[in-house]
């Protein structure tokens, strides 16, 4: 499951680009710098997103990778999405299945961060259907 750290990464990385894309009706304008790290010894990823400089109108933050397997087996990577100046964030789950599209859950991670900080500590799971119900809500 290590293996598939930086894959994820990448795939939630060409799916913010792909938005960034549609909203500024271009490919990534430069306006943001995105670096990425994976310790696989520790089963963890991190991709950081900063707007340049003079850039107000996008969130700087940073998305947190942890792979790790349930009690039965299942494979699963949690994300951690958490936004500058914000101590709200919010945790999702993605459970490896044969029939996992990982592209479709890196994109429904994706618009999760755009959408922007939650007003309150939110988990929720990434399920194979396009939309991503919260599981369990908690006050921060």
């Amino acid at each position: 499951m290590s293996l598939r750290l930086l894959s994820f990464l990448n795939d939630i990385e060409q799916a913010l680009l792909a938005g960034i894309s549609a909203q500024s009706g271009g490919g990534n304008d430069g306006t943001w710098e995105i670096s990425r790290m994976a310790n696989y010894d520790s089963h963890l990823a991190r991709m950081t997103l900063t707007p340049r400089q003079g850039d107000a109108t996008r969130q700087a933050g940073s998305i947190f990778l942890q792979a790790f397997e349930l009690a039965d087996g299942v494979a699963c990577l949690k994300a951690s999405l958490h936004w500058k100046n914000h101590d709200r964030l919010t945790m999702l789950t993605v459970h490896a299945k044969k029939a996992s599209d990982w592209q479709q859950q890196a994109a429904s991670i994706a618009r999760t961060w755009f959408s922007g900080p939650p007003p309150a500590l939110v988990e929720r799971s990434v399920a194979s259907a396009p939309a991503v119900a919260p599981l369990v809500a908690l006050a921060s």
